[in-house]
């Protein structure tokens, strides 16, 4: 930040030895911040003018009449950290001041200064003074660069007024150099607190189980991020027709969640913009260019000033907008803003499409549930068909040895009634009735059984088809 090449070169000459010369860079090796600056400056000026006491008298609002920065030959008083209020100090010399003014007074007892503020010098041990601005590259007065002699008069060289002017010239140039390292440190935490805050957002939308807990995220770490009045989720339905589905607003405003909006201001090619990649971010709703009813839309929901960004899912197609609104007064957004605000529809989108899958992939795991259920209960019934199967099987053997039995009981009777008694014959009449009505009862059966084992071949046929369509659906 320091350059000690171009300060050696405004020190005189006839100060300029090599102990100076050390002690000169071994103080700007420690020069790190303002005040560092300034202590800086004030030694290297009471080195070089061999003075009583350098100071920087600051006329910056937080600081104002205070000598911030001192370097004080022992034995004089300090001003450090003193307050010094000059009535005398005549408003117009700020003004000269600021346009370059050096003020060189050898002997305050013999100046044109006034009597009061001869007395506010003769107070701090003043009797000779040299006075130059601090200004900034602004080209606003930072203060006063003074050196004070305190043991007696003195006549100021030109070659001294010329070192305290170029050293105030070096004085700025180092401030602006800290100032601008320190709005890049600032800026740089700023970015990398905005990308950590970015990655938990990110890490948070994809942990979400689904869709509705990504869009609460969404918007929650959005208006956290961009410290908005409101952040929703435009769901788009159709070209000029959507649903508010996700907020995070200010307790102080009225909630717009669930609400349908009919647009006829937002044309069809809108929504193509949008799925384009489409960014849209208005400062001041009333200067953006819009038409009459898509203001009065925005201003229904107290809007001044909003940003739009798309959500679109891995399929390229939109799902809707993210949208941000400051309600209570205009806003200029900035570019890192809207690149952020983009970066977390872009996630959400990426999130949503996720969700949709997982979902997707649920259902058809339940479905596949649902069919090694069905697959379990036919291979079941195919087990219990051909149990029933052996058991016909079992029974028509049965009714055959039945038939058999029928026949040599029937051959039997014939044999006996050809010399029986009639009692006897009309018993095996009475026999032969009951055997005639246990065929026909047999017949309906062997019958019935045929049916049944008809019936049955089609209902194995149906399932072993079924069984093998499951089975081939999953090869």
């Amino acid at each position: 930040m320091t350059n000690s090449h171009s300060l050696s070169a405004i020190v005189p000459s006839s100060s300029f030895s090599e102990d100076l010369v050390s002690a000169i860079l071994k103080r700007l090796t420690d020069t790190k911040t303002e005040a560092d600056i300034f202590s800086s400056t004030v030694e290297i000026v009471h080195r070089v003018l061999r003075c009583d006491r350098a100071v920087v008298y600051s006329l910056q609002p937080e600081s104002y009449c205070s000598v911030i920065a001192e370097f004080v030959t022992p034995g004089y008083a300090q001003l450090l950290g003193q307050t010094i209020t000059d009535s005398c100090f005549e408003s117009g010399y700020s003004e000269k001041y600021q346009k370059g003014r050096v003020r060189a007074i050898g002997d305050v007892d013999d100046s044109d200064l006034s009597l009061c503020h001869r007395e506010t010098l003769k107070k701090i041990q003043v009797q000779a003074s040299l006075t130059t601005p601090l200004i900034n590259s602004e080209n606003s007065l930072l203060g006063l660069l003074i050196v004070h002699q305190c043991s007696g008069s003195r006549q100021w060289q030109q070659s001294e007024i010329n070192f305290l002017s170029q050293l105030a010239d070096w004085t700025k140039e180092q401030i602006a150099s800290c100032r601008e390292s320190a709005d890049l440190s600032a800026r740089f935490a700023q970015i990398q607190h905005q990308q950590q805050s970015l990655d938990q957002i990110t890490q948070e939308l994809h942990q979400a189980e689904n869709t509705k807990a990504v869009l609460q995220v969404a918007t929650s770490q959005a208006q956290d991020l961009l410290k908005c009045d409101r952040v929703v989720v435009y769901s788009l339905e159709d070209h000029n027709i959507g649903e508010i589905v996700a907020e995070s607003t200010l307790p102080s405003l009225a909630t717009i969640l669930g609400r349908v909006i009919t647009d006829p201001c937002l044309a069809h090619s809108y929504k193509e913009k949008y799925q384009d990649g489409r960014v849209r971010a208005m400062d001041n709703i009333y200067e953006a260019g819009m038409t009459d009813c898509y203001i009065r839309n925005l201003e229904k929901i107290a809007v001044k000033s909003n940003i739009v960004v798309p959500i679109n899912l891995d399929d390229e197609e939109i799902y809707g907008l993210l949208v941000v609104h400051q309600c209570f007064q205009f806003r200029k957004w900035q570019p890192e803003e809207i690149k952020n605000l983009y970066k977390i529809a872009l996630q959400t989108g990426f999130s949503i499409s996720k969700t949709k899958l997982r979902e997707k992939l649920l259902s058809i795991s339940s479905n596949l549930s649902g069919l090694e259920s069905t697959r379990d209960q036919l291979t079941i019934a195919k087990a219990d068909l051909q149990q029933i199967k052996n058991r016909n099987q079992d029974t028509h053997n049965l009714l055959a040895e039945i038939n058999n039995l029928h026949r040599l009981l029937g051959r039997e009777l014939n044999s006996i009634g050809k010399n029986a008694s009639i009692q006897t014959q009309k018993d095996i009449r009475l026999v032969n009735l009951f055997i005639k009505k246990l065929v026909s009862s047999t017949d309906k059966l062997r019958k019935n059984i045929s049916s049944v084992d008809n019936k049955k071949e089609s209902i194995e046929t149906i399932i072993e088809d079924l069984i093998a369509g499951f089975y081939g659906s999953q090869e």
